[in-house]
Parts: structure tokens; sequence; C-alpha cells
């Protein structure tokens, strides 16, 4: 009878996934390889691999999710110089809407107001 082993990342695996979430390195499969001593094309074969897919999309949901407060916090320090960290942050929270006005008028001049939105959060929040 035969004994059907169970599927379980290898080393290699796992340091690719860390690499994708290394903030240090360029999001790129390239860079993502050269970090983890992976060479691209054996990610290439992993990826033909179901239970390689449901693993690594599990893993990365996973990390996300505890690192969310991390990930809100640097979102909120970085919003006001650069709004697509505030849309981001709308849209983990489900109120993101494409309609809204993103300019406001005040004295002649357009200001962005997504920065405006964040400062008056950052001012008013509750502290912990």
């Amino acid at each position: 009878m035969r004994h059907i082993r169970e599927w379980k990342p290898t080393e290699k695996m796992i340091r690719y996934l860390y690499a994708m979430f290394d903030p240090e390195i360029k999001p790129t499969k390239v860079e993502r390889c050269a970090k983890a001593g992976v060479d691209p094309t054996t990610i290439w074969t992993w990826e033909q691999n179901p239970k390689y897919n449901e693993w690594i999309n599990r893993a990365s949901r996973e990390l996300l999710q505890n690192r969310t407060s991390e990930l809100i916090s640097m979102g909120l320090k970085l919003a006001p110089k650069d709004h697509r960290y505030w849309e981001t942050l709308m849209k983990m929270t489900g109120n993101y809407t494409e309609s809204v006005d993103m300019n406001l008028k005040q004295s002649g001049t357009v200001q962005p107001l997504i920065p405006l939105l964040v400062r008056s959060f950052l001012k008013t929040r509750p502290s912990c």
C-alpha cells in the first residue's frame, strides 16, 4: 500500500513568501527570488502546483492580517504626502467611493481633499 505524503511548503518557498513582504526590496519576482535565494524558473514551476498556490495565497492573507494595524499606521503616516495610501485605507475598510470629489476650493486655490481629511483624522482620533 502506498503512503501519500501531505504537501508542505519547502524552506525556499517560505523564504520567498517573506521576501514578498520585505519592504526593503523592489516588488518584482527577480528581486524577491534574489532575496530568497531561489531561481525565477523555480517560482514558475511552483506556480503550476495548485497546492503551492493555495498555500501562498492563504499564507499571504495571514501575514497581512497579522500586520494590519502596522500597515494602517504606516498608511496614516504616509497619506498626507500621497493620497494613494488614504485611498488604500478607505478600500480596506469598505469606505472607498469612486465618485468622491478629490479637490476642495479654498481661497482661490485648489487643495487636495485627502491630506486635509488625514490631518483632521489624526487630530480628532481618540488616543489609545
